[in-house]
């Protein structure tokens, strides 16, 4: 991904003598992006700009609602009311993108729609087909990373002249976890490359077939990539594991030769380098790796927290070296990070962003600038002021990060609102809040009342920022320099003062807010002279996470909780596996989607029949999955340089899944070993203060002299 990336290119300047102009490393998606701006440039043509997912998937949206009383896409009966949810407009996303990078035209996919038997594909093609058309035309200069690939590709092959340019400007070029790249990144590949090219690739740690990566087809890449004079690329395969204690090592080789598609061998016959290599990093421990069988997602947090703690207490290892990797996003990284608080220990967690407008600092934002955009300027009668602002969003409102209140606060203002009333109104809270919220005076006393004044103020700000020719940008900023804490302060000065103390709640909302000024500035360069709120209505209805390169706050000395695919190519002295449990670690729930984008990967396969049965595609696709949860899981032990310790929890609902069973059975570890593991007691400086103080008093003089000894300290 492109942060890695960036890493990787700072880590790089950093360790060169001379300066180096532009960026050395990049994605696929951000070289094809630097060479079709520059081809554009060329031509007299404005710059690309990215289609951003989000975007492209609101896009889809309004297709699908243009054409859905007249059905003109001729969609099957029994899908055509699910054509208008974001579910679908998300998979019919997915299937385009995945046909692009597949070189698939909306013909080729008619014609496979009949050889695989899938007939919503003719109507999806239908789809795509107007898709090309229309996104032209409505977002001219856009393209998504796929289409953004294929059209550098056909700039390179088509433009020999532009092609010899490109090539001059990247004569070496080394290309990481290779195994990842899909169809339309070789393609694009064989379009750039001379003869110094290096493709270094790992196929057992390839976590991307979802997205096309094709770790089984490695083997052809030599004879399908030659230098100048038509000789196959040398294959050179590496032995030593400069990462990785022995053990660690060994493990990660025995489960790697369990793939069942594996077709390339010889790069696990590896070893460890050690210190005999020069590799001073890696560290021999008494017992590297942990097995832990605990009896709940709670107790499995504390045997992890108790385990790093001890790490950094006896071994002075740094948090900031140590992670706990997990299948998915679930709450048991809530569980996580609420034990390693009670520990005192730091953490960070790395788990996939919610949509900006499901952000807890953001979604408030977005619902004040839309109703600053609604009232300003207009008379506000009751029944519009209800259909504005519902019930259940005036409660939003109040308990958010900008009214403070929760809710028994939020129970103590309607009680005195509604003692308040003259005996003759009627007016139920919802109603009186209302009014407080949109009327600019009234007869209130705000210290009692605060969390309403404090939402009032926003809204009044908002709205005086509604001047003609305002953008969603210009209200968005109004409101956030106008939010205040409980003390009056700036609600901006609150967080950062929090983050920089540790607050993890603090970090997230501000990276949040961030991400939203840099999504409403890059909708406003995308759109010169755009106003209104077109961009607040675009971005509330969003339902995936849009990509940023806006900085976040970064905390060193912290435990990282991440998926294991963020986990991907990164490393830690210390790492735990947690979750390894039967449906969580492997999830073999079957991926298949209702537009069939993951048959349509399988269909284009190396080797992959044209011809199978449904039967036959699902129990391949089973197979694949489960090699596919394997990799994954090989991925997540194999960020372990010096520690590792694997976790699964035993229960009613829940029972060690065949992965853990496995590395027990490689490591000889028997039941009662498993059972043995428990989380200790709580080592937080004020218990062990407590338990200090307490022996201090005992009739033990020698235990009561070691404490005072100890306290004294």
């Amino acid at each position: 991904d492109r942060h890695r990336a960036s890493e990787l290119n700072d880590l790089i300047c950093a360790d060169s003598e001379r300066a180096i102009s532009g960026s050395l490393v990049k994605t696929f998606p951000a070289l094809a992006f630097a060479i079709l701006r520059l081809h554009r440039a060329r031509s007299g043509e404005n710059p690309p700009r990215l289609f951003a997912g989000p975007e492209q998937e609101y896009f889809i949206r309004e297709l699908l609602a243009g054409a859905a009383s007249a059905n003109l896409y001729q969609w099957p009966e029994q899908v055509l009311n699910a054509s208008q949810t974001s579910a679908f407009a998300r998979e019919l996303r997915d299937l385009i993108s995945r046909a692009i990078e597949l070189g698939i035209s909306p013909e080729e996919l008619k014609v496979l729609s009949v050889n695989q038997k899938y007939p919503l594909w003719e109507a999806a093609s239908n789809f795509y087909t107007n898709y090309r058309e229309l996104s032209g035309l409505a977002h001219e200069n856009a393209f998504d990373s796929s289409e953004m690939i294929y059209q550098a590709t056909i700039a390179l092959k088509n433009d020999q002249e532009f092609r010899e340019e490109i090539r001059s400007r990247h004569v070496v070029i080394l290309v990481d976890e290779f195994q990842e790249s899909d169809p339309a990144h070789r393609k694009l590949l064989e379009a750039l490359y001379s003869d110094e090219l290096t493709l270094y690739v790992d196929p057992d740690s390839a976590i991307g077939r979802f997205r096309g990566a094709d770790p089984e087809s490695i083997p052809s890449i030599f004879d399908r990539y030659r230098d100048s004079r038509g000789n196959p690329a040398d294959q050179i395969t590496l032995t030593l594991d400069y990462r990785a204690t022995q053990a660690i090592t060994d493990l990660g080789v025995a489960l790697a030769q369990r793939f069942s598609f594996s077709r390339m061998n010889a790069h696990r016959l590896r070893s460890c380098a050690g210190k005999n290599f020069g590799n001073k990093e890696v560290e021999d421990t008494p017992k590297p790796i942990t097995l832990a069988q605990c009896e709940s997602a709670h107790d499995e947090a504390r045997v992890i927290a108790q385990h790093f703690q001890g790490k950094h207490l006896r071994n002075g290892i740094p948090y900031g070296e140590m992670a706990v990797i997990i299948r998915s996003p679930s709450t048991r990284a809530t569980t996580l990070r609420r034990v390693f608080a009670s520990l005192n220990i730091p953490v960070r967690e790395e788990i996939q962003s919610l949509p900006l407008n499901k952000q807890p600092a953001v979604a408030p934002l977005l619902t004040l600038a839309s109703l600053a955009f609604a009232l300003a300027g207009k008379t506000l009668t009751t029944e519009r002021a209800e259909e504005l602002l519902p019930n259940t969003l005036v409660d939003e409102l109040l308990l958010s990060r900008y009214g403070g209140a929760d809710f028994l606060t939020l129970k103590r203002i309607r009680a005195t609102l509604i003692n308040s009333r003259k005996s003759d109104d009627t007016r139920n809270s919802h109603q009186l809040i209302r009014e407080y919220l949109t009327t600019s005076v009234v007869d209130l006393e705000w210290s009692e009342f605060a969390p309403i004044k404090r939402i009032s103020d926003l809204i009044a700000s908002g709205i005086k920022a509604v001047r003609p020719g305002a953008t969603s940008e210009d209200v968005l900023w109004a409101l956030w320099s106008s939010a205040k804490d409980e003390s009056g302060a700036p609600l901006a000065q609150r967080w950062q003062r929090d983050a920089i103390e540790g607050d993890e709640s603090a970090d997230r909302d501000l990276d949040g807010v961030l991400a939203l000024f840099e999504a409403a500035a890059r909708y406003a360069d995308q759109r010169p002279g755009s106003t209104g709120n077109a961009f607040i209505k675009q971005l509330i209805s969003e339902s995936i996470a849009s990509d940023t390169i806006a900085a976040r706050a970064q905390r060193p000395d912290v435990v990282s909780i991440l998926t294991t695919h963020a986990a991907k190519g990164r490393q830690w002295s210390v790492v735990a596996v947690a979750g390894v449990e039967e449906g969580i670690w492997p999830n073999l729930t079957p991926r298949g989607s209702l537009l069939g984008s993951e048959r349509l990967v399988e269909s284009q396969r190396e080797g992959s029949a044209t011809d199978r049965t449904s039967r036959e595609y699902q129990l391949s696709a089973l197979a694949a999955l489960k090699d596919d949860e394997r990799r994954l899981f090989y991925n997540a032990i194999t960020r372990a340089k010096s520690a590792l310790i694997i976790t699964t929890t035993v229960g009613e609902d829940a029972r060690p899944s065949q992965f853990f069973s496995e590395v027990a059975e490689i490591l000889n570890v028997d039941e009662e070993e498993l059972s043995a593991v428990e989380a200790g007691i709580y080592l937080t400086p004020a218990r062990l203060v407590g338990a200090l103080r307490k022996e201090a008093e005992s009739s033990d003089s020698a235990r009561s002299q070691e404490a005072i000894s100890i306290l004294a300290y």
